[in-house]
């Protein structure tokens, strides 16, 4: 999407390249910043209960990190665990208490800036504009988003 409005403004080939990147990368990181938030934004503030991404059975960056930290026999228990669609709530509940106990949200989110300093990167190329000022904006929404 943002290499197509560099395209449609007639930028530069190179000019295209880096708005490409940048949309690339801004959208990682939001998508990271995300995952992070199931895990630690209340159903108060974001309108979606705790841990919705583990209890729809995604395997998302801080599961992965979870896992990642286990023991090999945890490992594989807690996958054929999350294979089970009727895993009780009580015990979902635990692992996303895990989840956050290890700080697998944070690391997710320092994953997140690594791609919003890719961003950064990609938008310094492109020539200053108002345009531009409203893309960094739209980094550090990604970086401070709390829903």
């Amino acid at each position: 999407a943002c290499e197509f409005g560099a395209l449609a403004a007639r930028a530069s080939e190179r000019a295209r390249a880096h708005a490409a990147l940048f949309g690339l990368n801004l959208g990682i990181a939001f998508q990271l910043v995300d995952d992070a938030l199931d895990y630690t934004s209340s159903a108060a503030t974001s309108g979606k209960p705790l841990g919705g991404d583990l209890r729809e059975g995604k395997y998302t960056l801080p599961l992965l990190l979870y896992l990642e930290q286990l023991p090999d026999n945890e490992r594989t228990l807690l996958h054929a665990e999350l294979a089970d669609p009727h895993v009780p709530a009580t015990r979902q509940e635990a692992i996303i208490a895990d989840i956050v106990r290890c700080n697998c949200a944070q690391q997710t989110r320092k994953a997140a800036h690594h791609y919003l300093e890719l961003a950064k990167e990609a938008l310094a190329v492109l020539p200053s504009c108002s345009e531009k000022t409203l893309l960094a904006a739209m980094i550090d929404f990604v970086l401070n988003r709390e829903i």
